[in-house]
């Protein structure tokens, strides 16, 4: 009995010892070099400046990149009569990431914005191209922040030859760190020479060089020939399913928010009408609408009405996500006006799709008649 006893001690306190030492190596790779998105950070170090900066009620957007292309802050601004803070940065940061960036900028009265894409709702942790981010560049913005639990959570999806190839890379070939990372002081002086210089939101690449003085990427650009063939294809948007990773973070928003004293609306990402999503017509108008009681089976609205986001590809730049200067002017006003009738209608009563895309087409009109 207690050569059976001394073996359990003995193998609880070597994989105790085993595991302790796997998170001491993991956390020695935080910072390692890894193929990453470093301008996702430097483009947030801008936004939050602007953020921190507003010191009344405010339009907060969090989502993806259909936001930091889709957006005109200042339109919106006009619009809705709220500054904006537009901290829309990429699709693939886990809607967790978004959860602790408003933890640091929802103030009372504000209005935060969720135009997410569909790839968060059906995302758990299993997301290499975020492990990658946030283990080269996201300690200080995600990781130490997490609660104990998620961390582990965290450390356990991460594939164990990314943590080994980190530290190899930091300490046994030449010490590759990650990218240096610019101060948000220089980050902010950069972009101001920038804008300047009369480079006012020109495409300059996926860099902080290529925003706006709201933070925002309208580009007078587009549609690439990649989307061009895209949608000669035809391109399918909605998700028929929804992951628990998704409701379970959503929740934490919801409340925060609440706590808070602001108000949250979920809405619905940008998309391109074609043969195969072309909501003007019933196939498509069902996908949302099935997609719409999914969330609402959890006590979810998702508001506004998804034709008002549904725009012809001549408005894209160079993504499915992403429109172009004219698009995100479009999309600012429908999506402003359906903020001002959330906040100013107690019976608001959403768009009917017919008159969601008859607008639309309208707006349209205006700049390509």
């Amino acid at each position: 009995m207690t050569r059976s006893k001394n073996y359990l001690l003995y193998t609880f306190f070597t994989v105790l010892l085993l595991a302790v030492a796997y998170l001491l190596v993991f956390r020695l790779s935080i910072g390692s070099y890894t193929k990453s998105e470093w301008w996702v950070r430097e483009i947030y170090q801008y936004k939050e400046y602007i953020a921190s900066n507003i010191k009344q009620p405010k339009i907060i957007i969090a989502s993806g990149s259909n936001s930091l292309f889709g957006i005109n802050s200042g339109l919106l601004e006009k619009v809705t009569g709220y500054p904006v803070a537009n901290l829309a940065v990429h699709g693939a940061l886990d809607i967790d990431f978004l959860y602790y960036k408003l933890l640091d900028h929802v103030n009372e009265g504000d209005i935060v914005v969720m135009p997410i894409e569909f790839g968060m709702y059906v995302r758990d942790f299993d997301n290499e191209w975020f492990s990658n981010n946030m283990i080269s560049w996201g300690y200080d913005d995600f990781l130490e922040k997490l609660p104990v639990k998620d961390k582990f959570m965290f450390v356990i999806q991460v594939p164990k030859e990314r943590v080994v190839q980190g530290i190899a890379n930091k300490y046994l070939i030449n010490g590759l760190e990650a990218v240096p990372s610019l101060s948000d002081t220089q980050v902010v002086a950069n972009l101001e020479t920038v804008l300047r210089s009369g480079n006012r939101g020109a495409w300059m690449g996926y860099n902080f060089k290529s925003l706006n003085k709201y933070g925002d990427m309208n580009i007078n650009q587009g549609p690439t020939q990649a989307i061009l063939d895209r949608h000669k294809k035809g391109i399918y948007f909605v998700n028929f399913a929804v992951k628990e990773h998704f409701f379970s973070v959503f929740q934490k928003i919801s409340k925060l928010v609440e706590k808070r004293n602001a108000k949250l609306i979920l809405t619905w990402q940008v998309s391109v009408r074609n043969e195969k999503f072309d909501l003007s017509t019933n196939k498509s108008q069902d996908r949302t609408n099935r997609f719409k009681s999914l969330l609402a089976g959890r006590g979810i609205d998702i508001h506004c009405n998804p034709a008002l986001f549904n725009l012809d590809v001549r408005f894209f730049f160079n993504s499915i996500n992403h429109l172009n200067k004219y698009g995100a002017m479009i999309r600012s006003r429908t999506l402003g006006n359906c903020i001002n009738s959330l906040l100013s209608d107690e019976n608001y009563q959403e768009k009917g799709f017919a008159e969601s895309v008859k607008l639309v087409k309208h707006l349209e009109a205006k700049y390509f008649p």
